[in-house]
């Protein structure tokens, strides 16, 4: 499947508040694209359900590498969420997934900006949540 994401900029984790509002969230195309090849509401809605639950433990693992300084771990994790983001059309949550993995945090990096990030996607997988659910009636957090 062909992605919409934008080149990664390594020298930025995450984007000023005002980036976030005006990106794309969630490429709804990638569900029409799902639910075009066989996946009706109730499949859409079960890998929603999926997304979220997956989402929160790899948000929670994600802090922890953070938290560790953990650059393998980072990496690992970011690797695997995005491939579940890209799934469900979570583009801007992937996009920074994809830089943290291309350019994982290490050692050096401030407290803050290390809080920052995880707090960036955070914000961007509860968003991504929140738009997945206002697209598909009835859906519900798991």
């Amino acid at each position: 499947m062909q992605s919409n994401i934008t080149p990664a900029q390594p020298e930025r984790h995450h984007g000023s508040d005002q980036d976030q509002q005006d990106d794309v969230i969630v490429d709804m195309e990638v569900l029409n694209v799902v639910s075009n090849h066989g996946g009706d509401a109730s499949f859409l809605q079960y890998l929603l359900g999926l997304f979220e639950k997956h989402g929160q433990q790899s948000l929670d693992e994600l802090k922890a590498a953070l938290q560790k300084r953990d650059p393998a771990a980072l990496r690992h994790v970011a690797h695997r969420w995005r491939g579940s983001c890209l799934n469900v059309g979570a583009v801007r949550l992937a996009e920074v997934l994809g830089r943290i993995e291309d350019d994982p945090i290490n050692g050096q990096e401030a407290d803050e900006s290390l809080e920052a990030i995880g707090k960036n996607c955070e914000d961007l997988f509860l968003r991504s949540c929140q738009q997945l659910r206002q697209q598909l009636p009835g859906i519900h957090p798991s």
